[in-house]
Formats: structure tokens, C-alpha cells, sequence
């Protein structure tokens, strides 16, 4: 093929000699010269062949090296582009302090230069007045003029600056302004735009998108940055000077493009080292190499250097190239989000809910507008074109201002060709503008302009319109920061630290959001929602409170009649924003509420909201209200209605707060990388909201600062009221928008203080421990500028802070454990944070973070390490503290101990948060005691009495200082947190004066509304609400109720009820009556405690809750009913308690704690709660018999496993749950027993009557389900709750008689042991008797040294009397507040009254959150009591040998020896069929009646009798066996109306009726005696089978019955037979027997007595016995 790409031109044949001679003269000629052309040609060729031969392969040679090197270029562009941009962003952050020191610089000279002028007018002004001869006046100064703003470093004006025009006009004369940029050419902030020049450009060449998006954002960032901190760098250039002078060299090539290219491999080769060989050949042939010549003189330009606007022009080319290209067709894989479905649009044709956001203009099919082009080339491809529509339009304002207009007109044209005219609307004014300064035509862009103005949505434009006119009428400041004061307190981003303009008036730099070269030139006014305290009090002087909102109402109107839902629903809420600048509260919540209303559906929608949302899934949310539907209707609407207009209706508030919390989880169904369960969101923070989308381009749908107060204020509504798992998704979607797109520093801080506190509400303190230790070093914080996490530095050195990394804590430990100290310590030191931070975070936000390191403290100390010589994981005894296999000791002292520290740090940090909140705060304690305490909180402000939103504000107030708000806001928290950590440590009346200060401190604080966050953050908050009212009442109540002033918390109570129905708080209402109930309860007011649970029950279901708290009335309510007798009531409940907390254990993450040990968490909430209720399910489910036995024993062992793995239960609590399952073990046992004899309830009489011993059936004759095994493992069980009760667990004398009583049971079945049996039943008997001594004869531990006690415990005694001497008004100078002084031994006794209180043998069980508290007090003082009362070590305690039976082999008691001890069976026993009938009564929900209580039938028990009697030989005729052990079974009613039959007859015995007594009873007869006897030895020797059969048809009843054929037991259970029926031949039996007398009868009374039994040796009495407890023969 030619050269040219053409064949070469045919010649024609030459002619022949004849055609030649046959030619004429001229042809002829013509013919010669056409040849002598052609022979020329010819020649030519050859000659251009031969050139070509000899020069084309050194072309082809360059031509290819230049093609290597751009090939070489294009694969090291990308990371070529990516080094360029890191380098970029270095010199940004180095140019960022440059710029700052030059401002500090700057104004410390202007200062300086202002003194001096000010020194020099003062001289001349004395000088003159001297000369004049009046000398000053002594202390006369002269005032120095006022500094213009621009010299103070910004306006400090109420309002901004307003917006200059885009492209201000060429000063006059040319050059006017001075040349302020010579000395930023070779700057860091000149240096950084160079390198993101050269990144976008390398990343255009080489063609690659990751890259050169990546860099034109940095690019968007640090130049917007950059310009706002120094004018000088946008200033124009001066005309350039051209001067000749030596042209410059060409620039040398880096070493890695073309350099690296041209040497390739084949080059490397003999042609190379050829070429090399001649060259040297000839350079030495040519000798010494000449002199270069001097280079030629050109013009060169004097004083070009860098400048702004070169930078942005390049990079800018460089996009557009990219742009171009993709527009061309080049295919664009950006690696963001997947190529969108082109034919997947919504109905309305904008993007219906696919992921098609390309131009930011739709995300959904919610529609913004319905003449919205929609066949752009850049919709089909994920490219943000709206971001860089603003990139373009910052940059043409940087050329504009620098006055280089050609290149706007250039630049601008490109980019609207390239866009296809999308952004003519905002383009056309720039170039319109360009043009008219460079005298170019203008008319076709003037016609384009007319056209978009003609063809836009009419309705939009109205929008347009009403928003212009807000902007001009309101100004630039905040719409919700009103004018005036508010405005003073507000942080100004308006004027930077640059330099002034002309006459001194500040730069024409920023376009009124504080932000020079914005995004948006007409930025609307409700992009900031904060209100201050002037808000309330702003009066509407001027007409555009009317006009401005009536515009609004004419273009909402408009829209509505036009269908345009979403520009009305924007319009609404901006209407609403305006209602709010000028105070007028009402009207902006009928206007946000209305676009609710708009946009989510009926009327009223937020309450009845769960109809609407629970109607459609989640993903059909998202797809109907898209992103931004969700976040304009919870970030912005919901978030205004609960800061602002439900201020005062907390139930309103939190309804708005959980509705959010909804809207914003259905954000994160759109992938499966986002966590589908509310935990999941714990430490998760999603990367965007939306891939590949610019969610918050367009300020009107979504304005940032909006959705970050909003967030804000719902995540905070749920926290404080304990919703922190609903608020999880809510933390994760602000701390995405505060970290990733507003890059805010405060805003994270604040949100991840917020997030710790949610954690730690949950038990999720191994997330919140690592995030608290992050805000205290300053880690993984936004980089406000750079797109990378914040290095913080010394403010005074400026190095680097290096702050040590602690590793977090372990979840799977406790608090005491070597791996937790380094956490613990770093947590609680002395909360002085290192300088840059504290200085980055601010003061509020410093004292909230010591709340939360507080917070986290107290909730690692709520829980004392009572773990000092058992295991928690197996029960057993372990060595001393040190030993092997010994868990580590608790730190801390002896009252309330947290373990590790935690009861000394939690108060340290928290007072210290205290300091920091109320350093220099007006409220230093609590004004007016109790009267101020009591006084409601109501309105928007909390304060009694104060006016409504609409009322007119009274000028005379002056406005309460921002400082003294945030700190009195602080102090509340503080102080409330404070009474929380008083709770802890079991000191109730230093808590209640805390609580009681907070409330004074609302009280007086009411009119500090907002409390604007001094100078780290712009969202102003409410300082003192009405809920801290309502959580200072209800600390108050808790504290009272710890008290135990049951008259003093009932008042609170009444009067928290009433301030919550007032302030509409269903919730705080419901937790006040949950209280009242337990009061009800402990005062023994059933009827009334029932009622009022179900009241809270009620509540709580209308609020529709389900957490630990609902779990907790459900398990009161079950416990109460159960101990009336109403056992399928509570069975109900019991099993609705812990199918709740099953869900919410589940959901934090216990099920995978089950298969994966290292993610057991121990602190989780609600873990011991659900163990609690699993055991009360096991005790229902063992009441249905055998079929409900193995459902028990699951439970059980469920919830002993819980306890040992997934808690930080108490030892006493894991005594009980062995001891309940040792039981069901032994109750399966024995059933399965009987089911081998044959049916339940028929098993033979368990008395042996041998002395040959036989171990017990051991596990392996029949596997782990035969009855042996089940012994076996019943019997480790015990052994485990007696060690666990006898040395942690505080000495539970119940427990521990409970189970050596199970214990007993199995030891006296056949084949039982002796010496084993009568162990286990005197360490029973032993433990009876102590109890009995605490509990009746605790005057008898006397003397106790009061000083080894624990201060709670002296501190609550002391109360106790003091609360006794002023309710009854005696002693001297008794009254409130009155001293009372106390003796040590009056002191002692009333803890030891205390202690008795806390064993609690007998009555009502505890409330579900009171049993640990009482359980610990129990166990703490139980320990104290021992070192300070040697007759209660001694004679209430085993000591530190566990009551464990003697070893195997131990010798049989000696004879006469008699022993019995009493097992009451609560739940059933399969000796008695009967105790498993079900029990068919129950009591109304609602309306219980004391009647109706007092009108239940008692529940029928049974009871074992256990004994061992050793009959002496020879006490009788009778030949009767060596050895008595067994059981027997009996009613429990039959048994106590003997036991009343013997004390009353005993008693007459002991003290006759003599014939002066009035009153009284005669001596019992012999008769009667012989009647008790004889009815006594009739029970004693029944053979009763089971109480079923003898309904049945007598089965049950044995010859031992009366001789006259009735049976031994009535109905009741024992009959007493009169003398006529047989009664006198009863007494006569066993006439060898002892004689009834007094001794006689107080044995068998003893004997009788279920509570404590008998233990004795008495050989007339054990062969009178053991022939009574004789088995039939077989």
C-alpha cells in the first residue's frame, strides 16, 4: 500500500519511433518532454526508496520506543496517579498548618500595628492636651476605633455575609488588588493542587477511572479547603512581562516513563553493542568533541509561576478527557456499584427503586419533580455527574475570580456539550457572564437560557422562586438560629482568616455557607436546624413572618393541584423551618407534620405508624420511599418533631424516636453486607448509605446537618429510656454520615460517646471498651479535610500524639482478671485526656465522655467477685487465692466491691465528669431541699408554670449563658449517674441526696432551654428536658425503695405518676408502677400487687416492648400468683418471660456464644434474668409429673449452664439452680423406680432394717438414664450446691438444709449406708438449728464489733432509726434531719435485725431485680458477721468445713440414737400421686379483690420423713431390728395439725390454769394423753401408698388402721378419734412404751416439727419408734 494510502498514477505507454515521426512538431515535443518526466519520475522513486531503505529503521525504532513508553505510561499510571494523589494529600495537610501559621502571623502583626497606631494616638492626643494646657483627666483614655471584622480574624455579626455574585467584576484601572500570591508559588497549598493536577492527569492517560475519580475528589476537598483558609491563592495573576533570554533546555524525562521504555529487551542485543562500537569509532576519529553552541535568545516571561487556576484547569481537562472517552463508548468499570438494569426503571421512569443513581437525581420511585430529563447518555453508566457538574463549577468560579475568562468560556462549553445540557441551568449564568467580560457573542447562549427557563417544571421553578425569596428576605443565617443572641453563640464558618477586600470590608470569598467556591451559590437556609434559646423568644417585628410562609403556602398549593408529591413534601418541611425562625412553634409542627403525614401516608401517621410500616416488608419500604424518602422522613421531619415539637410530649417523642429507628433499619436490607439483626449493629459502620450515590448532593432532599441533629436526637431518645438495641441501626447510619460524608469530628465524637452507652446498656462491653479507648487516644477519627483518619499533634510541639494501644477487655472474664487490668486502668485513671484531644473535642464533649467511661465502670462494678474459694465453672472447692486453678481476687473494698477496681473507679469518674460539667456553672447544689425536689417539671423547658411556645417571650429576661446551659445539662447527667453508682455500692441515702440535687438542678435550670456546644459543634441541643425530670424522679424512687421508706417512695411514686401523665411518658409511668407493685408486695397487699402489675403489664404491651424489663414484670407477676397457689397462671407467665428473653438473648448473639467459645460474653443483658426464668419454667413443668420431668431437667441444666459459662452469677445463685436440679435428678429417679414396680405413687416403704450396707447404685449398671446414673449425677449436684452455699454463697441455711435433705433422701434408700445417712440428716438438723438462732434468737450473738462491719451496713441501720425517730416524733430534737446517736450494741443488733431481714426465711420472693442486690448484702455482711461476732461463727455457721456427709465407712450411730428430719415437696414427689393433681383456680386479670385472694384454696404438699433410729437391745420384750432408716411420706397439713395437737397440750402441760386464773386451760387428762398418743403412733405406723388409690377404694390403707375399720387419716390427713370409737384401745397399745409426760411430749414435738426435726439419743424413745416404724412383714 502507498504512503499516502492511494495507488500511485498509471503512466501511459510511451510512443513507438513511428507513432513519434508520424507526430507533428508540437505532439512530438510533448511525447519527449512526457518521457523525459517519466525517466524523472523514476529516478525520483528510486532515489525516495534508497532514503527510505536508509532512514526508516531508525524512525520505526524511535516510533516504536515512543509506543513502548506510552504503553509503559498507561500501566504506571494508575498507581502513578495514586502516589501523586497520597503526595497530594500530605502537602494539603502541610499546607493546612501553613496556612494557619500565616493567619496567626498575620493577625498578630495587624494586632501589633493596631496597638501602635492606638499608643501614637494616645501620645498626640496628650501632647495636644498638654499644649493646650488642659492635662487628662486621670484615668481618661482614648477609645480605640474598631477593628473591621476582617481584622478580628471573621464577622461576629447575627447574620452572614451576604453571598457575593459568582463572578465578581475586574477591579478598576486593572491590577487593583495587590499581588498577595507571589509568596504562595512554591507553597505547601500551591505544592498539594500541583500533585492532584498530576494525578488526575495521569490517571486520564491511563485511562484509569478508579484513580482519577478518587483524585478528583481530593481535588473538590483540599481546593475548597484551601481557598477558604487564604484568598491570595484565587487572586488574578499579573499580566505576564516578556523579556528576551536563553531558551530553556528541554525538561528531562523521569527515569520510570520513557527512560524505562526505550531500553528493552531485544534492544540488549549484538545490534545494540554494534552501534556502540561504531559510535566510539567514530568519536575517536573525530577527536576532541567541539564546544556546544550557545543556546538561541527567545522571549521568556519574567514573572510566570504557579497559580490556582493553571492547576484546576489541567486536572479539570484531564476529567473531561475521561468524560469524552466514556462518552465515546470506552467502556467504564469503576469498581463502585454494578451496571444498572437499563430496562429495571420504576413506573414514573426514575429509577423505581434499582440502584440507577448516576446523576444523584433519583434513587427511587419517589419523585422529585416530573420534567426531569431522562435520556442523558451518563444515566446507563455509574458515573456522578452531579459531582462533577459541581467540580466544574468551582473551578469556573476560580478562573472567573482570577479573570481568566476565556478559559470559562472554553471550559464551560466543553462540559456542556458533554453533559448534553443536564446543568444548563446552572452553567449558562457563568458563561453568560464570561462572555460579557470578553466581549463575546452571547445570544445563543442567551436563547439556550431562555429555553431551559421556558421548557423547566413550572412547579419547581414556583419552588425555586419561594426559596430565592427566603434567602433574601432571611439572609444567610441559619433558618432555625433566628437573629441576635442565638447567632452570637453559634460557631461562624462565614469569614475565614483570610485577607481583607478593599477598604476593609472581608473578601468577597464565600458564597454563605461558610464555604468559599460551595457547591451551591443559592444554598437554601434549612441546611442547618439548630435552635437556640432566642428561638423562643423571637418576636415577628417585621412583615415576613407573614409573607414568606404564605409564598410557601401558594407553591405547596401549586404543587399539590399539579401531583408533584415530593417538591410538596420539600416545600413542607422548608415552610416549617421558616414557622420556626421566627418562633412560631405551632405552625412548624403542623408543617412537619403534615409532610409526614404527605409522605408516609394517613393522617397522623405517627401514631399509627406500626400499621403502616408492618403492612409491607422492609424491602418494600426501601423501594417505596427510596433513600432519600427514608432519611427526609427520619433524619429531617422525625428528628425536628421530637427536638423541637415534642419536646414536652415525651410519649409523642419517643414514638417519632422508634419510628426512625424502623425507617432507617430498612436502609440496610437493600445487601447482604449489612448486618439483619439490631445487634449486628453494634460496632458496625457501613461504608456509604447508598453505593456509588452522592446521597446528600442535593441540600433541599437531604440537608446534611438535618439528618445529623435528627439522628442525633431519636438515638438519644432511645438510649435514655433504654431502647439501646433499637438504637443500634440508627448509630450506624449518623456515625456513616458523620464519619464518611460530613467528615465531623464533633459529630462522631458525639455519636460514639452515644454508642458506648448503648453498649453498655446491653452488656456489650468488649465493643464499648474499644471505642472508649479510641475517643481517649483520638484514633480513627475524620480527617475534616483529607480523606483519611485525623493525626493528631501537639499544639505545641506539633508532633505526632502517640498514645499507647490497651487491648479491650475480655468478655469471657471477669472483671478481676489479668487480662482485663490493662483496660480497667487506662478506663478509670485519672481521666486527664492528652492535650490535642481534649482541645479537638471540647469541654461538653470531654465531661460526656467521662460519663461514659463512667457508665462503663459502674456497669463492670455492679456485680461484686464473691469467688474467693469455689469455681464458678464447676462448684467445687478450689485453692486459696494464688493457687492453682484460683480465680483472681476482686479489688476494691468490702461494701458493694465491683471487682477490679470497679468500686472506686466508677464514683472517681463520674465525679470527675461532674467537675467537668459543672466547672464554673451557676447550680453548685440543690436549692430548697425537698420542696425543691418536689417541684414538676412541665412545658417545653421542664419549668412549672412556663409559658407555652406561643407566648410571647418577656423582653426583661436576659438570655441565660450557653455555658452555664451545657454544664447544668452535664451536672444532671452527672449527678443522676452519680446516684447510680451510689445505688451500687448499697449507700441509698447518699444517692437519694444526689437524685435529689439533680431534680433541684432541672428545677432551677428550666429556663436554659438549648445548650449550644461552645466551639467544637453547631447542633444545639436541649439542656434541660423534661426527661432528665422524669429520670431524677425516678433515681429518687429507687433510692427510697432501697431505703426502705415504703411511705416516702409511695409519695414519689404518686407524684412521678402524675408528672409522667402530664408529660405523656407511658414508659417512665410503667417502670413507676412496676415499683408501686413491689411495695404492694412487700407490704403483703396481694389483691393490690396483682392489680398493678397487670396495669404495667398492660402498658407495656401498648407500647409494644419486649426486653429484659417486660421479662422481669412477667417473672414478678409469675412468682406472685405462684406463691397464691395459682400455678397455671404462672406457668403462663413464666413460660411468656422466658420466651421473651429467649428472642432477646438470641439476638445478642448467645446462640453462637453456645458453639464458638470465644464469643462468650459474661456481662451480656438479660443472660442471668433468662437463667432465673428457666428455672422457674422447670419448676412449673416438674409439677406436671413425669411427662414434665425431662422438659425440667433441660431447662435446669440449660440454665446451670448459663450461670457457670455465659453470667457473673452469685455462688448462692448457682447453689439454688444445682439444688433445683439435683432435685428434678432425684425426682426422675425415683419415677423411673416406679415405673419398674409398676405405676407412680406405688412405690414399696423405703425402710431398711438391716446393718448391712451396700454402696449406691453407681451409673454404670445402667447407663446415664437409668435411675443409678441419675443418683450418681444428683449427688455430684448436691455436693456442689452445699460447697457453693457454704463458702461463697453467704451461708444459706435454707439451701444448705434443702439439700443435705436431698441429700438425705437418696442416703436413707435401701441399701443406704448408716453412718452416711446420719451425717447428712444431723448436718440437717444442724442447719436448722442455726437458722433458727439467726432468726429467733438473734439477741443471743451478742457482743458485735461494729467497727469490722461494712459502712453500707451501718449507714443503712443508722437511717433505719433515724427515718423510726422522725416518723414517731420521739427523742429530743427528733425531725427531719435530726442527729441520732446510737450505742454499739444497740447498733450491732439492728444490722443483725437487718441481716435476719435479708436471709428472708419465708415470706414473698423478692422482685426479679432485687434478688442479686439482696443476695450479695447477704453474702457481704454474712462474711463480716463472722470476723466481727465470734458467737455467730461459732453457733450459726459451719465454719469453713462444708457440711459435706463423713466419708464411706463411718461407724453407726450408737444406740438409742434418733434422728428425723422433714423434706417438704414443693413441686411433687412420685411417692405421692397426689401431690400432682393439678390445682384447677385462677383469679381474674384485672379487678382482683382481696376476697377473691383470701377465697383461694392452699395448695396440697406433702412431706418426708426421714430417720434413722437405732433401737437399744433389751429396752422391750419385742426382738426388733438393729437399725431403723427410711422414709416416710405424709400430707404436710396432717403433720402440722398433730404438731398443733402436741404444743397445745404440752403447753397446758407446762402451765395448768390454776383455779385464781380467769383464762386458761386445765392440765391435760390421761385421756387426752392417750388420745395423742394413740393417734400419733396410728399416722406414724400408716403404710400410706398414695393418696389417688385411697380415694379409689381404700387401696391404700393397711392393717394398722383403727380397729373399728375407719381409716387412720381424715380428709385433712390425720383423724383424731374420739374415747367411744376405739380411742381408749389406742392409748392402751404398747403399754412398755415411755410415758406421755411433758419430756415425752416436747420429743414429739420436736420430732413433729417440719422446720427443724429431732436428733437425740433416747433408748425408750427409739424402741418406742422404730416399733411404730416397723415395715410389714413381706
Amino acid at each position: 500500500m502507498h504512503l499516502l494510502g492511494r495507488p500511485p498514477p498509471q503512466d501511459a505507454p510511451p510512443p513507438s519511433v513511428a507513432e513519434l515521426e508520424a507526430m507533428a512538431p508540437d505532439a512530438r515535443a510533448e511525447a519527449e518532454a512526457a518521457a523525459a518526466a517519466r525517466i524523472e519520475r523514476g529516478r525520483r522513486r528510486v532515489a525516495a526508496a534508497t532514503l527510505l531503505q536508509r532512514r526508516l529503521p531508525p524512525l520505526l525504532v524511535r516510533k516504536h520506543a515512543i509506543d513502548a513508553a506510552r504503553a509503559s505510561a498507561a500501566r504506571a499510571a494508575p498507581w502513578l496517579a495514586r502516589l501523586a494523589a497520597v503526595l497530594g494529600m500530605v502537602a494539603a495537610g502541610e499546607g493546612r498548618a501553613f496556612l494557619a501559621r500565616r493567619a496567626a502571623e498575620r493577625a498578630a502583626a495587624d494586632a501589633a500595628a493596631a496597638d501602635a497606631a492606638s499608643a501614637a494616638r494616645q501620645a498626640d492626643g496628650a501632647a495636644a492636651t498638654f499644649k493646650a494646657g488642659k492635662p487628662e483627666a486621670p484615668g481618661a483614655r482614648a477609645k480605640s476605633p474598631t477593628k473591621p471584622p476582617s481584622a478580628r480574624g471573621g464577622s461576629k455579626s447575627p447574620s452572614r455575609t451576604p453571598p457575593p455574585a459568582p463572578l465578581p467584576a475586574p477591579a478598576e484601572g486593572g491590577g487593583g488588588e495587590p499581588d498577595v500570591g507571589l509568596d504562595l508559588a512554591d507553597s505547601p497549598p500551591m505544592q498539594s493542587l500541583r500533585y492532584l493536577e498530576r494525578a488526575c492527569t495521569l490517571a486520564a492517560r491511563g485511562r484509569a477511572w478508579h484513580e482519577g475519580l478518587n483524585a478528583a475528589r481530593a481535588l473538590w476537598n483540599v481546593t475548597r479547603m484551601l481557598l477558604n483558609m487564604e484568598t491570595g491563592l484565587s487572586v488574578p495573576t499579573p499580566p505576564l512581562v516578556w523579556l528576551p533570554g536563553p531558551m530553556p533546555g528541554p525538561p528531562e524525562a523521569p527515569p520510570s516513563t520513557i527512560a524505562a521504555a526505550v531500553v528493552e529487551k531485544g534492544a540488549k542485543g549484538k545490534d545494540a553493542k554494534k552501534d556502540d562500537s561504531k559510535k566510539d569509532s567514530k568519536a575517536g576519529k573525530a577527536g576532541a568533541e567541539p564546544a556546544a553552541p550557545a543556546p538561541p535568545t527567545v522571549p521568556l516571561p519574567t514573572n510566570a509561576r504557579a497559580n490556582t487556576g493553571r492547576a484546576l484547569r489541567a486536572a479539570t481537562d484531564a476529567l473531561l478527557s475521561m468524560v469524552a472517552a466514556l462518552r465515546a463508548g470506552t467502556p467504564l468499570h469503576a469498581g463502585v456499584v454494578p451496571l444498572p438494569s437499563v430496562d429495571g426503571r420504576g413506573e414514573d421512569g426514575d429509577g423505581g427503586g434499582d440502584f440507577d443513581d448516576a446523576a444523584s437525581y433519583a434513587t427511587s420511585n419517589f419523585s422529585y419533580g416530573s420534567d426531569l430529563q431522562a435520556d442523558e447518555w451518563f444515566r446507563r453508566v455509574p458515573l456522578d455527574m452531579a459531582f462533577l457538574n459541581r467540580l466544574v463549577l468551582l473551578v469556573l468560579t476560580v478562573l472567573g475570580r482570577m479573570r481568566r475568562w476565556h478559559a470559562v468560556l472554553s471550559l464551560g462549553e466543553e462540559w456542556l456539550a458533554l453533559s448534553e445540557g443536564a446543568f444548563n441551568e446552572k452553567v449558562l449564568p457563568v458563561l453568560m457572564a464570561a462572555a460579557a467580560e470578553t466581549g463575546a457573542p452571547s445570544a445563543r447562549m442567551q436563547a439556550t437560557m431562555e429555553a431551559v427557563m421556558r421548557d423547566k417544571n413550572q412547579a419547581l421553578d414556583n419552588l425555586d422562586s419561594v426559596r430565592a425569596l427566603a434567602k433574601k428576605r432571611l439572609g444567610e443565617a441559619s433558618v432555625l438560629a433566628g437573629s441576635g443572641v442565638g447567632s452570637n453563640v453559634r460557631k461562624k464558618k462565614g469569614v475565614r482568616t483570610g485577607r481583607a477586600g478593599p477598604g476593609g470590608a472581608p473578601a468577597a470569598d464565600s458564597d454563605g455557607e461558610g464555604l468559599a467556591f460551595g457547591d451551591n451559590a443559592s444554598t437554601a437556609a434549612s441546611s442547618y436546624t439548630n435552635g437556640t434559646s432566642t428561638t423562643f423568644r423571637t418576636r415577628a417585628s417585621q412583615p415576613d413572618h407573614a409573607r414568606v410562609p404564605g409564598e410557601y403556602e401558594k407553591v405547596i398549593e401549586f404543587l399539590k393541584k399539579r401531583g408533584e408529591k415530593g417538591a410538596m413534601i420539600l416545600a413542607m418541611n422548608e415552610m416549617g423551618d421558616v414557622h420556626a425562625h421566627f418562633g412560631n412553634w405551632r405552625a412548624a409542627t403542623t408543617a412537619w407534620s403534615d409532610a409526614l403525614d404527605t409522605l408516609l401516608g394517613p393522617y397522623q401517621v405517627i401514631r399509627s405508624w406500626r400499621k403502616v410500616l408492618d403492612a409491607q416488608s422492609k424491602e418494600a419500604t426501601l423501594k417505596t420511599l427510596g433513600v432519600h424518602g427514608i432519611l427526609l422522613a427520619s433524619g429531617v421531619l422525625l428528628g425536628k418533631l421530637a427536638r423541637y415539637a415534642y419536646h414536652g410530649n415525651l410519649g409523642l417523642r419517643l414514638e417519632a424516636a422508634r419510628m426512625g429507628a424502623t425507617l432507617v433499619s430498612c436502609l440496610f436490607v437493600s445487601s447482604i453486607q449489612h448486618p439483619q439483626r439490631p445487634a449486628g449493629f453494634a460496632t458496625y459502620v457501613p461504608l456509604s448509605l447508598w453505593d456509588g450515590a452522592d446521597v446528600f448532593a442535593d441540600p433541599y432532599r437531604c440537608p446534611l446537618s438535618d439528618v445529623l441533629s435528627g439522628l442525633e436526637t431519636l438515638a438519644s431518645t432511645l438510649i435514655d429510656v433504654g431502647l439501646a438495641l433499637d438504637a443500634l441501626p440508627l448509630l450506624s447510619a449518623w456515625e456513616c454520615i458523620a464519619w464518611r460524608c460530613a467528615r465531623s469530628v464533633p459529630a462522631t465524637v458525639r455519636c460514639r460517646t452515644l454508642r458506648v452507652r448503648a453498649l453498655v446498656q446491653l452488656g456489650l462491653l468488649t465493643a464499648a471498651s474499644e471505642l472508649l479507648l479510641d475517643l481517649l487516644a483520638g484514633r480513627r477519627l475524620p480527617d475534616p479535610l483529607l480523606d483519611s483518619d485525623l493525626r493528631l499533634r501537639d499544639p505545641i510541639t506539633g508532633a505526632v500524639v502517640a498514645v499507647a494501644v490497651v487491648p479491650p477487655l475480655r468478655a469471657d472474664a471477669l472483671p478481676g482478671h489479668a487480662d482485663n487490668q490493662p483496660a480497667i486502668a487506662a478506663l478509670g485513671g485519672d481521666g486527664v485526656l492528652p492535650a490535642a484531644v481534649e482541645a479537638l473535642y471540647g469541654p461538653w464533649a470531654v465531661a460526656h465522655l467521662a460519663l461514659a467511661r463512667a457508665d462503663l465502670l459502674l456497669r463492670l462494678g455492679s456485680v461484686p467477685n464473691l469467688w474467693k474459694e469455689t469455681s464458678p465453672g464447676t462448684g467445687l472447692r478450689v485453692q486459696p487465692a494464688g493457687g492453682a486453678g484460683a480465680p483472681a481476687p476482686a479489688a476494691g473494698g468490702r461494701g458493694g466491691g465491683a471487682g477490679a477496681g470497679g468500686n472506686t473507679a466508677p464514683p472517681a469518674a463520674a465525679a470527675a465528669a461532674a467537675g467537668a460539667g459543672a466547672k464554673g456553672a451557676a447550680a453548685a447544689g440543690a436549692k430548697g431541699g425537698a420542696k425543691a425536689a418536689e417541684k414538676p417539671a412541665s412545658g417545653r423547658g421542664g419549668r412549672a408554670g412556663s409559658p407555652g411556645p406561643d407566648a410571647a417571650p418577656d423582653p426583661t429576661v436576659a438570655p441565660d449563658p450557653t455555658a452555664a446551659a451545657q454544664r447544668g445539662e452535664v451536672l444532671v447527667r452527672a449527678l443522676l449517674l452519680l446516684t447510680d453508682v451510689e445505688l451500687a455500692r448499697w449507700a441509698p441515702a447518699s444517692a437519694l441526696a444526689h437524685a435529689a440535687r439533680a431534680l433541684s438542678c432541672v428545677a432551677d435550670g428550666a429556663e436554659r432551654v438549648n445548650a449550644s456546644l461552645s466551639d467544637n459543634d453547631e447542633c444545639e441541643r436541649f439542656g434541660m428536658a423534661p426527661a432528665l425530670w422524669l429520670l431524677a424522679r425516678s433515681a429518687m424512687v429507687r433510692c427510697t425503695y432501697q431505703l426502705g421508706h415504703d411511705a416516702l417512695c409511695e409519695r414519689l411514686v404518686s407524684a412521678g405518676l402524675a408528672e409522667a401523665s402530664a408529660a405523656g411518658c407511658a414508659l417512665s409511668a410503667a417502670g413507676l408502677l412496676h415499683v408501686q407493685a413491689a411495695l404492694l408486695v412487700r407490704r403483703g397487699d396481694a389483691a393490690g400487687a396483682l392489680n398493678t402489675l397487670q396495669d404495667v403489664l398492660s402498658r407495656y404491651q401498648a407500647l409494644v416492648l419486649r426486653d429484659p424489663r417486660v421479662s422481669s414484670l412477667l417473672l414478678d407477676a409469675a412468682a406472685a400468683r405462684d406463691d397464691l397457689g395459682l400455678r397455671g397462671d404462672a406457668e403462663r407467665l413464666a413460660q411468656a418471660a422466658t420466651a421473651m428473653l429467649e428472642e432477646w438473648c438470641s439476638s445478642l448473639g448467645l446462640n453462637e456464644a453456645r458453639e464458638h467459645a470465644e464469643l462468650i460474653n459474661v456481662y451480656a443483658s438479660g443472660t442471668a434474668l433468662y437463667a432465673a426464668a428457666l428455672q422457674l419454667v422447670a419448676r412449673c413443668a416438674a409439677r406436671h409429673g413425669p411427662p414434665g420431668l425431662p422438659d425440667a431437667q433441660a431447662s435446669l441444666e440449660d440454665a446451670l449452664l448459663l450461670l457457670r459459662r455465659f453470667t457473673r452469677a452469685l455462688p448462692a445463685q448457682h447453689a439454688r439452680a444445682a439444688l433445683a436440679l439435683a432435685r428434678v435428678v432425684r425426682m426422675r429417679a425415683e419415677a423411673a423406680a416406679a415405673g419398674a414396680v409398676g405405676a407412680v405413687g406405688s412405690l414399696p416403704p423405703a425402710t431398711t432394717t438391716t446393718t448391712a450396707t451396700a454402696p449406691p447404685t453407681s451409673g454404670g449398671e445402667g447407663g446415664q438414664g437409668t435411675p443409678g446414673a441419675l443418683l450418681v449425677r444428683a449427688r455430684e449436684l448436691l455436693e456442689q450446691a452445699l460447697t457453693l452455699a457454704t463458702l461463697d454463697g453467704g451461708h444459706r441455711h435454707g439451701v444448705l438444709r434443702e439439700a443435705l435433705l436431698e441429700l438425705g433422701s437418696q442416703l436413707v434408700a435401701p441399701g443406704g449406708e448408716a453412718g452416711l445417712a446420719g451425717g447428712a440428716l444431723r448436718s440437717a438438723y444442724s442447719a436448722a438449728s442455726q437458722l433458727s438462732t439467726v432468726t429467733l434468737a438473734s439477741h443471743t450473738l451478742q457482743p458485735v464489733a461494729v467497727a469490722q462491719l461494712p459502712e453500707w451496713a451501718l449507714a443503712f441501720a443508722r437511717g433505719q432509726e433515724a427515718a423510726f425517730v422522725a416518723t414517731a416524733g420521739k427523742g429530743a430534737g427528733a425531725g427531719a434531719g435530726a442527729e441520732v446517736k446510737l450505742s454499739d450494741a444497740a447498733l450491732g443488733r439492728k444490722i443483725m435485725c437487718n441481716f435476719v431481714g435479708l436471709c428472708r426465711p419465708g415470706g414473698p420472693p423478692p422482685p426479679a431485680s432485687d434478688a442479686s442486690r439482696l443476695d450479695t448484702q447477704q453474702a457481704t455482711l454474712h462474711m463480716a458477721l463472722k470476723a466481727a461476732c465470734p458467737r455467730y461463727a461459732s453457733g450459726a455457721t459451719f465454719g469453713a468445713a462444708v457440711p459435706l456427709p463423713p466419708p464411706a465407712g463411718a461407724p453407726t450411730p450408737p444406740p438409742g440414737t434418733v434422728v428425723v428430719q422433714w423434706l417438704v415437696h414443693t413441686d411433687g414427689t412420685p411417692r405421692e400421686a397426689g401431690s400432682w393433681a393439678p390445682v384447677h383456680q385462677s383469679l381474674p386479670a384485672v379487678g382482683v379483690t382481696q376476697a377473691q385472694v383470701l377465697g383461694l384454696r392452699p395448695v396440697s404438699l406433702f412431706v418426708s420423713m426421714l430417720f434413722l433410729v437405732v433401737p437399744s437391745p433389751g429396752t422391750t420384750g419385742d426382738a426388733l431390728p438393729a437399725l431403723y432408716l427410711g422414709e416416710r411420706t405424709f400430707p404436710l397439713e396432717a403433720v402440722r395439725g398433730v404438731l398443733a395437737s402436741v404444743k397445745a397440750l404440752r403447753h397446758r402441760m407446762e402451765c395448768p390454769r390454776v383455779p385464781t386464773d380467769l383464762f386458761g386451760d386445765d392440765a391435760p387428762s390421761g385421756a387426752e394423753l392417750a388420745r395423742l398418743r394413740a393417734r400419733v403412733e396410728r399416722v406414724l405406723s400408716a403404710r400410706r401408698v398414695s393418696v389417688l388409690g385411697r380415694h379409689g377404694g381404700r387401696a391404700g390403707t393397711s392393717a394398722s388402721d383403727g380397729d373399728d375399720g375407719s381409716e387412720g387419716d381424715d380428709a385433712s390427713g390425720l383423724a383424731e378419734t374420739s374415747e367411744g370409737e376405739g380411742g381408749g384401745a389406742g392409748a392402751q397399745a404398747a403399754p412398755d412404751g415411755p410415758a406421755v409426760d411433758q419430756a415425752f411430749l416436747t420429743k414429739l414435738e420436736g420430732m413433729l416439727d417440719t422446720d427443724n426435726g429431732l436428733d437425740l439419743v433416747d433408748a425408750a424413745f427409739a424402741g418406742w419408734l422404730g416399733r411404730l416404724l416397723l415395715p410389714p412383714p413381706q
